[in-house]
């Protein structure tokens, strides 16, 4: 009986002691370092039918491992300073659409990610300095940012979605 007391005492002494899930969250929130991020994300009515189905998520440099643990260290030695994520959904698409725009320190690390992630898959398209749509993935690199847009369905529809999201945002980036 003391001997569970005692491990009890522990496990709840190492609960004290470990961060709360609020601690591990990214910021919710933009930051005043955040304001070049989120002056990129168009207005609702910028993209109607697509909404904001998700609040956007921002990470630094120190913390970018949280969201993409095993290409942080790429975006890091190319220059990244921070990125945004966030969702968008539409009534009746067949999958949502992941945005994840990455500033980097200078022109020559976005177009190094963008190079690296893209090679020569899909198709070249005329967004950004450089633009790439193919399988439901669509990245372009414009002055200092990296920008790739995820959707989960490569239907003519969603592709031609993505290429409409990523003009929007292109036009946003004053770079």
């Amino acid at each position: 009986m003391v001997a569970g007391r005692s491990v009890f005492l522990i496990l709840l002494l190492l609960g004290a002691c470990a961060p709360s899930p609020d601690d591990l969250r990214p910021e919710a929130a933009p930051s005043a370092s955040h304001q070049a991020l989120t002056g990129i994300l168009p207005s609702a009515e910028e993209l109607l039918p697509w909404e904001v189905s998700s609040p956007p998520r921002y990470f630094s440099a120190e913390n970018l491992w949280e969201y993409i643990n095993g290409a942080a260290e790429a975006y890091r030695a190319a220059g990244v300073v921070e990125m945004v994520t966030l969702e968008y959904a539409a009534e009746g698409a067949a999958s949502p659409v992941v945005v994840e725009i990455y500033q980097m320190r200078a022109t020559a690390g976005s177009q190094s990610i963008y190079r690296k992630e893209t090679g020569a898959a899909g198709r070249r398209i005329n967004i950004g300095e450089e633009g790439r749509l193919g399988r439901g993935l669509l990245a372009f690199y414009q002055g200092r940012y990296y920008v790739k847009l995820i959707a989960f369905d490569t239907s003519p529809a969603l592709e031609a979605a993505l290429e409409k999201i990523a003009s929007v945002l292109a036009k946003r980036i004053k770079d």
